[in-house]
C-alpha cells in the first residue's frame, strides 16, 4: 500500500501539517502506472498489510510464500475471467528481492493454465547478501561516508560475512553481518537515511518522517470507501514486525539464481537501483548481476554501461544501464531505495519502456563527435615526372660526394675532387647536366681521362667565360594528402 499511495499509484497521499481540517489529502499522479499497464497491487506474504492469519500460519519459507501467490492468481482468474491468458509482469521492491524470482520461478516450473508470466522486475531488491553485504564498505568508501582505512577494515570483516552467508546459520549469520557493518550504520538509528543518504535519519528503523498514513487507512471513512472489510484487530502497519520475524530464516537467502532458467528462456528480466540507496545499494547489485550464471553471463560482464534518458526529458540522464539481450540492469540518478517516490517521471518511463520493447535502450545521440584524428602518412614528395629531353632538376640542397662515388676516371696523379658546394669545371661546348644526388656534379659524358695541363687550362678559360647556369628552382614542394575531417 505504501506503493499504491506514495509511489506509483492512481493517487499521490500527502499529509498536510498546514491544515487541521484537511491534514490528510489525495493529489492525482500523473505519473501513475496505471497510465500504460493494469495495475494490482497485493498485500503478501499473508499478515502484511490488510491480510490477515494466525500467529502459526505465518510463512517462513519462499517457497510456500510462492505457492500461496500463485493460487491467488488462480483464485482471481476465476472471478475475473476478463484477465485470462494475460501477459503478466511481477514487479517489486526491496525484500521483494525474494519474493519475486521465488514467486517467477515456482510459476515457470509449474505451470498452469490461463498464467502468462510476460517478465520480471525488481527496484533496490535484496536479492543476493553474499554479495549485497561486502558491497557496504565499498559503497560508503565512495560516497564519502567513511575513510579508506575504514573501508579496508570493514573488507576484512565482511570476509567473514560472506563465509557465514555460505554456511547459512540462522540469527548467527544474521548477527555477524549486521555487527560487519554496525560503524557505518547503526542499527535502528543510523546518522544518515539508509534509504536515502542524503537525507538524515529522523525516526527509528524506517529513518522516514512519519507522514500518518497509518492514520488513514485504519480509520473508517476511508475503509469505507475503499471497500475495505472492517474486522477486529486488523490493524495496518508499515512493517509487521512478526512476518519479519518469521522470514528471518530466509533473511541471508541467494535467490539470484533462480532468475538464470528464466533469463535462459528469453524472459524479460529489469534490474533498477537508486544510486542514492544505501540498504540495497548499485555497487552490491552490480556485484551479483555480474555474478549470475546464465547463458549470457560472459557478454553481459563486458557490456558497456551506457546512458539511459527517460522519454519525458531527454536533456538529462535519466541512468547508467548495462544490458544485453533480455538482462537489463540500470543506476537511477538522484533516487533513494523508493524509486517511483523520487524520480516518478523516470520510472515511469523504465517500466513504460521495458514492458513494451522487453528491454531498456541505450540513449542515442543524435550529434557526432567534432574532433577526429586522422591517421597522417608519411610526406609524399611532389616530385616533376623525369623526362629524357628535358634535364633534372638538381635539388637545392646539396650533398656531398664521396670520392668512391665518383664515375669519371681519373689518373693517379689527379687531385680529388673538392667536396664542396660548387659545381665542378666543365668545358664550355659541353651542355652541364645535372644529376641526381647519388652522382657527382663535375660528371661528363663525352670526357675521358684529362691531364693536369688541360685541367689546368679548363679552368683559366671557365674564368674568363662567365658560366651559363640556369637559376635554381625552388625547394622540392612536400604535399600530404588532405584528410577529411570526420565529423562523427
Amino acid at each position: 500500500m505504501i506503493g499504491f499511495f506514495t509511489e506509483n499509484g492512481p493517487y499521490n497521499y500527502i499529509y498536510n501539517t498546514s491544515s487541521f481540517n484537511n491534514r490528510f489529502a489525495f493529489d492525482t499522479n500523473e505519473q501513475s502506472w496505471n497510465n500504460f499497464a493494469n495495475v494490482m497491487y497485493v498485500d503478501q506474504p499473508i499478515g502484511t498489510g490488510f491480510s490477515f492469519t494466525s500467529f502459526f500460519r505465518h510463512r517462513f519459507m519462499e517457497s510456500q510464500i510462492a505457492m500461496d501467490f500463485q493460487v491467488f492468481l488462480r483464485e482471481f482468474m476465476k472471478v475475473y475471467p476478463e484477465y485470462y491468458q494475460r501477459p503478466i509482469y511481477l514487479i517489486g521492491e526491496s525484500y521483494a528481492g525474494h519474493y519475486i524470482p521465488s514467486i517467477a520461478s515456482h510459476i515457470y516450473h509449474y505451470p498452469e493454465t490461463g498464467i502468462v508470466l510476460a517478465g520480471v522486475a525488481i527496484g533496490n531488491g535484496w536479492v543476493d547478501p553474499f554479495y549485497q553485504y561486502a558491497s557496504y564498505a565499498r559503497y560508503a568508501a565512495i560516497n564519502n561516508l567513511i575513510s579508506v582505512g575504514h573501508e579496508y577494515v570493514l573488507y576484512v570483516l565482511f570476509q567473514i560475512c560472506q563465509f557465514f552467508s555460505v554456511v547459512r546459520i540462522p540469527f548467527i549469520t544474521d548477527g555477524i553481518c549486521t555487527l560487519s557493518g554496525i560503524t557505518i550504520a547503526t542499527p535502528g538509528y543510523p546518522e544518515f537515511n539508509i534509504y536515502d543518504i542524503r537525507e538524515k535519519c529522523v525516526r527509528f528503523g524506517l529513518c522516514y518522517p512519519d507522514n500518518h498514513l497509518w492514520e488513514v487507512l485504519n480509520s473508517f471513512e476511508y475503509r469505507d470507501l475503499m471497500n475495505l472489510p472492517i474486522r477486529e484487530g486488523t490493524k495496518w502497519e508499515e512493517c509487521n514486525w512478526l512476518t519479519h520475524l518469521f522470514l528471518l530464516f530466509d533473511f541471508n537467502a541467494n535467490w539470484g539464481y533462480t532468475l538464470a532458467p528464466l533469463l535462459d528462456k528469453g524472459l524479460p528480466v529489469l534490474i533498477y537501483t537508486g544510486d542514492q540507496d544505501y540498504i540495497a545499494n548499485w555497487v552490491g547489485v552490480g556485484d551479483w548481476t555480474d555474478g549470475l550464471v546464465w547463458e549470457g553471463q560472459n557478454e553481459f560482464q563486458f557490456s558497456r554501461t551506457r546512458e539511459w534518458r527517460p522519454k519525458q526529458d531527454q536533456k538529462y540522464t535519466g541512468g547508467l544501464v548495462k544490458q544485453f539481450m533480455n538482462f537489463s540492469v540500470i543506476r537511477i540518478r538522484e533516487a533513494g531505495h523508493m524509486v517511483p517516490m523520487d524520480q516518478p517521471v523516470r520510472a515511469h518511463d523504465l517500466i513504460k519502456e521495458w514492458i513494451e520493447t522487453g528491454t531498456v535502450k541505450p540513449y542515442e545521440f543524435d550529434w557526432e563527435p567534432i574532433i577526429h584524428i586522422p591517421d597522417f602518412e608519411d610526406p609524399v614528395e611532389d616530385k616533376p615526372s623525369k623526362d629524357e629531353d628535358e634535364p633534372v632538376e638538381e635539388p637545392a640542397d646539396d650533398t656531398p660526394v664521396d670520392e668512391d662515388e665518383d664515375e669519371t676516371p681519373v689518373d693517379e696523379d689527379e687531385t680529388p675532387a673538392k667536396e664542396d658546394d660548387e659545381d665542378t669545371p666543365a668545358d664550355e661546348d659541353d651542355t652541364p647536366a645535372d644529376e641526381d644526388e647519388d652522382k657527382t656534379p663535375a660528371e661528363d659524358k663525352d670526357t675521358k681521362s684529362v691531364d693536369d695541363d688541360e685541367d689546368e687550362k679548363s679552368t683559366d678559360d671557365e674564368a674568363k667565360t662567365p658560366k651559363d647556369t640556369e637559376p635554381e628552382d625552388d625547394e622540392p614542394v612536400f604535399r600530404q594528402d588532405d584528410e577529411e575531417v570526420d565529423t562523427q
